[in-house]
């Protein structure tokens, strides 16, 4: 059964589905910073895009993840070959994730993590500066917390001690099993980040759909 979308107003913007605007409240918690419908590439309109602020020492230092909106709750092949085919032939490339209906938790009761989505990332030693990617695919995204720590530059950056920074964002994500770098701070911890359980990321998921749930009247601008 397919439900119609619901246009909803959030931060200024009118969103073509609640699905959209729930996302939108979500990074606004999570502090990132977004841009609407920031692009149009060949046969696909992102429907997001997230500023990296990671250090100039960092491969994702002014770099970008494009992000699109499914009402999915697992792996679209058909939305993720759409996404490949727009991507390639773009001038400018950038990482995508692709975002579903919820927060994506993990069936392991000893290991409860939480995942975003997913991620169309590149190799694990090319930087998103580099250009087209020669080897990239799709991977889950793990949601994390990295308040407090040190952002660490990626493996093979030219970088000193004094790089490494206090990172003052409370939440990132990063590929599951690829690059651990975070995409949008740079925070990197030689292979392990601090994951979010599932309870927790509820909980953040549950404060966005609150601010653009049906009040009588259009959602807070």
């Amino acid at each position: 059964m397919t439900h119609k979308a619901i246009p909803t107003k959030y931060a200024g913007h009118t969103f073509r589905s609640r699905l959209e605007a729930r996302w939108a409240a979500f990074f606004d918690v999570c502090e990132w910073d977004w841009e609407y419908e920031p692009v149009d590439l060949d046969g696909w309109i992102p429907d997001f895009r997230l500023t990296s602020r990671a250090p100039e020492c960092s491969r994702y230092h002014r770099t970008s993840v494009l992000v699109e909106v499914k009402p999915i709750n697992e792996f679209c092949q058909e939305t993720a070959d759409k996404i490949e085919r727009a991507s390639k032939t773009s001038e400018s490339w950038c990482e995508v994730l692709l975002l579903g209906s919820r927060i994506i938790e993990q069936d392991d009761r000893y290991n409860p993590r939480s995942f975003l989505g997913w991620l169309w990332e590149r190799g694990y030693y090319e930087s998103p500066k580099d250009g087209p990617p020669d080897n990239q695919g799709w991977d889950r995204a793990a949601f994390t917390n990295n308040r407090g720590g040190l952002r660490y530059p990626q493996r093979g950056d030219n970088s000193r001690d004094d790089d490494l920074v206090h990172n003052r964002w409370p939440y990132d994500f990063c590929a599951e099993y690829g690059a651990f770098t975070c995409r949008l701070s740079g925070f990197y911890e030689g292979g392990s980040t601090r994951d979010i359980p599932y309870a927790k990321a509820k909980r953040i998921w549950g404060k966005a759909s609150s601010a653009v749930q049906y009040k009588g009247s259009e959602a807070s601008e």
